[in-house]
């Protein structure tokens, strides 16, 4: 009875949770490698169908579509074909017309070594006699003759003509289970074609597919937008990226998406397909982080974990099943989270030894404490600044370049002391004559104090000592004695300290020894 009752009392406890406003709009320019001056792409998105039910979002997931393309792999032709200019997939007579006119133009604008992209964000359905699925047109109606006429043959019609390319991707936001986004069939009775048929792609094509075969394509929950596109066009941008290294292939973007769909989805079962090289790279570069799973949801209401549990206390069977499979999903949220915190310290990893490695080639540059310095600090900071992770350089390198300019700033100062000075100072023994000869290296000074007697004090003696000295930042300069080069008897070494006056030549100051008080001195 406590078994039973512990069940009961894990289902009064099962947990909803409701995708919160998670996901980003997708037209911010993202970044990543410019790879797509040879590419093209022909974009086709239907929202709005004049006689079975719309698409909704899909003009925005082709809108941000076309800001990659264009911004961020820097493609240079990007064509898109809107609701009702979506018209007609094929013509009968072997003449292309409609959408396929379209493919084999943008198929033609190809370079060598480039990628025709293809995106189709519509409704789609069994078609070609069980051999393979239909894009439907704009103007499709709900009978199998105009799913025929106004349907493009993904098989039959469309591959061959992405085949002329030199490298080919096909995102296809469309199931052919002959089912809408709510899982309602346009036409009754109508088959879903047998998955296996897709499989057959030509081997310079990749086809990515939003269901498979049985089920059928639907929005993000919480949002009205196409979920296969919008997740596609987030793995490019670097959702997908697993490594840190920014590199995105058709295989990271399927299994992104599944993995993103199988935690989000409760309506419906969509598992996303891919025909063709899983090892095709789509995308370099891509370094934005990829929306948390746990942050998008947010208690109390939304998906119940123990979805279909009967209110009958007697379905005791269905109630463990119902168990089980919270207990599955709240482990599938766990796995997320650890592959997640295990792809950051991944990125951090590589993150760190990129900067290490740049650090160690500016750092000399900055220290020079010049112009370039200072350039070379604000590329360094501006490169590195917005990531994922912190600039852990930032701080020391803008203390180095402020420490390097003030020593720059002392060394010029300091060459204006250089040569020999006269005046006097005064002492115990009154105002002397005084001849001081300064050198400088970098910011350090050395001098000779050379003493004598003047017409006003002609009982001083006359003497010489060494002395060091540096200049301060503050343009002030401080000496202090050495040792003796000529020593009187009954006098001691003095040390001095003040400013000059690079106006007027002259240096003046205080003597820093009790009995002493300053010194005037010009060249």
């Amino acid at each position: 009875m406590r078994r039973w009752r512990a069940v009961v009392f894990l289902y009064a406890l099962s947990v909803s949770i409701t995708w919160a406003q998670a996901w980003p709009d997708q037209m911010t320019v993202a970044q990543g490698a410019k790879d797509g001056a040879k590419d093209a792409a022909l974009i086709v998105a239907i929202e709005n169908y004049e006689h079975v039910s719309g698409v909704t979002g899909a003009r925005r997931n082709a809108a941000a579509w076309k800001a990659w393309l264009e911004q961020t792999r820097g493609v240079p032709y990007v064509k898109v074909l809107l609701d009702s200019q979506a018209k007609h997939g094929w013509k009968r007579g072997g003449k292309a017309g409609g959408i396929l006119a379209d493919v084999e133009q943008m198929a033609r604008k190809v370079k060598k070594g480039g990628m025709l992209w293809f995106v189709f964000i519509g409704h789609g359905a069994p078609g070609e006699g069980g051999e393979g699925g239909l894009l439907l047109g704009a103007d499709v109606e709900q009978t199998v003759e105009s799913f025929e006429m106004r349907g493009l043959p993904v098989k039959s019609e469309l591959l061959p003509r992405l085949r002329k390319a030199p490298q080919a991707v096909a995102i296809l936001d469309a199931c052919f289970s002959g089912l809408d986004g709510g899982g309602r069939r346009f036409i009754k009775d109508l088959q879903p074609v047998l998955h296996a048929k897709l499989n057959s792609v030509p081997g310079n094509v990749i086809v990515l597919t939003a269901a498979k075969s049985d089920q059928f394509a639907g929005p993000l929950p919480g949002a009205s937008r196409p979920a296969f596109s919008y997740l596609a066009l987030g793995a490019l941008r670097g959702w997908a990226d697993s490594t840190g290294q920014g590199v995105i292939t058709a295989g990271d973007v399927r299994r992104y998406v599944e993995d993103t769909l199988m935690v989000s989805l409760t309506d419906r079962v969509q598992q996303p397909d891919l025909n063709g090289d899983a090892r095709v790279i789509l995308a370099r570069g891509a370094t934005e982080r990829r929306p948390s799973v746990e942050r998008a949801v947010e208690a109390p209401q939304g998906l119940n974990l123990m979805p279909d549990v009967p209110r009958a206390s007697g379905d005791y069977a269905a109630i463990m099943a119902a168990a089980t499979e919270a207990d599955r999903l709240k482990a599938r949220l766990a796995e997320l989270k650890r592959q997640e915190e295990a792809e950051r310290a991944a990125r951090s990893r590589v993150f760190y030894v990129k900067l290490d490695e740049e650090w160690a080639q500016v750092r000399p540059i900055i220290q020079r404490g010049d112009q370039h310095g200072e350039r070379a600090l604000v590329t360094f900071l501006s490169r590195w600044a917005g990531k994922e992770f912190p600039n852990r350089y930032a701080d020391e390198a803008r203390a180095l370049l402020e420490r390097a300019a003030r020593q720059q700033s002392a060394q010029t100062q300091a060459q204006s002391f250089a040569g020999a000075w006269r005046g006097t100072y005064t002492c115990r023994q009154g105002n002397t004559g005084l001849s001081l000869k300064i050198e400088v290296s970098s910011s350090e000074l050395r001098a000779i104090f050379k003493f004598y007697p003047t017409s006003t004090n002609a009982e001083a003696k006359s003497g010489a000592f060494s002395m060091t000295g540096r200049v301060l930042s503050d343009g002030s300069f401080k000496l202090a004695p050495e040792r003796w080069i000529d020593h009187p008897s009954n006098y001691e070494m003095v040390g001095m300290e003040g400013r000059l006056d690079v106006h007027q030549q002259r240096l003046s100051g205080k003597i820093i020894t009790p009995g002493c008080s300053t010194f005037d001195l010009r060249r």
